[in-house]
């Protein structure tokens, strides 16, 4: 829950927020910099607590306390859930950030295009210590609006003069007859990274290893999901790190599309292409480079030739429901209303199909159970959930097929939904088929082609040698199982077999060259 009081107790809507720019803000940068790096960048800054839920923590380095409450926190929620079978693991935090680390010169801009206040990281600390400065105000990237002055009634962030980390460690002083902010060290957090994979290894490593020992003391299957930090100076996802190990960690980086997102508007023919920092322009071209651009993410799990993949998930994706309308005229509210679906939903779809292409596993943001339509998910002005007071929402693209179980031996090729042609197609083929024995059915035919499971006593012999079985859920919502078949063919277009459609389809394959499933026809 979020409330803001209007600075003065009277209310009234918060002012206009952007996650790009909230990051190189002090107290966010500030925090992410102790977390990580404060043994480092803040020696001998200490946690001043006296008596803290039964702790005594004073005089212990700012570093180590945060850490140590973080997985002491983590690992009583594992506690709690070691024994629930519906919990696979869990990721390392949410959206983590550098903070100052790797910052290049403490006098430019600590986001990546200047938007609203455009501060510096040193602008920030000039304001935290009580400094009235005139700050450039953008009303949209890159469209300057005014000069205005921030915290012209000069008040410190500090509980006092002393407490300043960054006037403490060196990083600026104050002139005792001007009161000027002269800045001393502009490349101070620059030392030691040069990339998003230098932190990854030097910083996140270590902190991975605490989130998995915290949690898997009390369960030793969960999966830790290490997720890489956000550097909004260079928005590329970081690779994983080799030295984690596939058996015990996953990957799990964020996606969105980014000029739906931020612009909260969604055209077909606009997009941007974050690999390249580009506009792309087109639906065809819009697809492939979203294509690409998750290609490219899912890379980034790799470790080496050797050690294979970390299992690869989007921990976060979505589309935002407060999209406006494209369509102009005064439209009735119910009109209104299925027109901002269909777009949502065209959105959502666009983005989900990236995903299914790159046979990617993903995490819808989000469900929040009491948003509304005037007041979104009651934070920081986002309207995300696929629930809202009016009804759910974006479902045409959020609910739709998937094979959600299979052997592991079988491996999904290429998955495709087309929401609007009503058609869905699954690729898979059989790993390492020459370890499955050769075989044939009781009149001599060879197993050499896919048949679905179905335990007859006249195809018992084939099911003794498939390859893996796949099942895969057909939602009612696209497809009427009774008048929709589906058809399972072979790689060469062969049709296999042709049965009336079922919610959940359950299929064998024990062929090594592949076979193809295809649902047709829209209820």
């Amino acid at each position: 829950h979020q409330h803001y009081d209007g600075g003065g107790g009277g209310g009234g809507s918060p002012p206009t927020m952007a996650w790009p720019t909230n990051y190189g803000r002090l107290a966010t940068a500030t925090m992410f910099t102790l977390f990580f790096a404060g043994d480092e960048y803040a020696p001998g800054v200490e946690a001043v607590v006296s008596s803290f839920a039964g702790y005594d923590d004073h005089g212990e380095s700012i570093q180590h306390f945060l850490r140590k409450h973080y997985s002491a926190f983590l690992s009583a929620v594992a506690e709690i859930l070691k024994d629930e079978t519906n919990v696979l693991g869990f990721e390392t935090m949410n959206e983590p950030s550098n903070g100052f680390i790797g910052v290049d010169d403490l006098r430019d801009l600590v986001m990546p295009a200047p938007f609203l206040h455009a501060v510096s990281g040193f602008d920030s600390m000039r304001l935290a210590s009580g400094e009235a400065v005139d700050i450039e105000y953008y009303s949209a990237p890159f469209v300057f609006d005014s000069m205005v002055t921030v915290n012209a009634n000069e008040r410190s962030c500090w509980v006092d003069s002393s407490r300043d980390i960054w006037r403490r460690v060196g990083l600026y002083d104050i002139d005792s007859s001007t009161g000027e902010r002269r800045l001393l060290r502009p490349h101070y957090f620059h030392r030691n990274v040069t990339s998003n994979d230098d932190f990854v290894e030097r910083y996140m490593l270590p902190f991975f290893g605490e989130v998995e020992q915290a949690v898997t003391r009390h369960n030793q299957h969960f999966v830790v999901y290490a997720a890489p930090h956000i550097d909004v100076m260079n928005p590329s996802t970081p690779n994983a790190p080799a030295a984690l190990s596939a058996d015990r960690f996953g990957w799990s980086p964020h996606w969105y599309d980014a000029a739906t997102l931020l612009l909260k508007s969604y055209s077909r023919w606009f997009a941007l292409d974050v690999d390249y920092k580009l506009p792309v322009f087109s639906p065809f071209l819009i697809d492939k480079a979203f294509r690409r651009n998750l290609h490219s993410l899912k890379q980034t799990g790799k470790l080496s030739e050797s050690k294979g993949s970390l299992h690869v998930i989007v921990g976060e994706t979505g589309i935002p429901f407060d999209l406006e309308t494209a369509k102009a005229g005064n439209l009735k509210e119910q009109q209104k209303a299925r027109t901002d679906d269909e777009m949502a939903s065209a959105a959502l779809d666009r983005t989900i199909r990236a995903m299914e292409s790159n046979n990617l596993e993903y995490v819808l943001w989000n469900y929040v159970h009491d948003n509304t339509r005037v007041n979104g998910d009651h934070w920081n002005g986002e309207d995300l959930s696929i629930r809202s007071d009016g009804g759910n929402r974006g479902l045409q693209a959020a609910v739709r097929p998937y094979a959600f179980a299979f052997g592991r031996h079988g491996r999904i090729v290429k998955e495709r939904f087309d929401l609007y042609a009503g058609q869905y197609r699954l690729s898979v083929e059989v790993e390492a088929c020459e370890n499955f024995p050769t075989c044939s059915d009781e009149n001599g035919k060879s197993c050499t082609r896919s048949s679905r499971s179905s335990r007859t006593s006249h195809d018992k012999a084939v099911n003794e040698c498939v390859g893996a079985s796949f099942e895969i859920f057909i939602p009612s919502y696209h497809f009427d199982r009774s008048t929709n078949l589906v058809t399972f063919k072979s790689t060469d277009g062969e049709i296999i077999e042709t049965k009336p459609l079922e919610q959940k389809v359950v299929w064998s394959v024990n062929t090594c060259q592949g076979a193809e499933l295809v649902v047709s026809g829209v209820a």
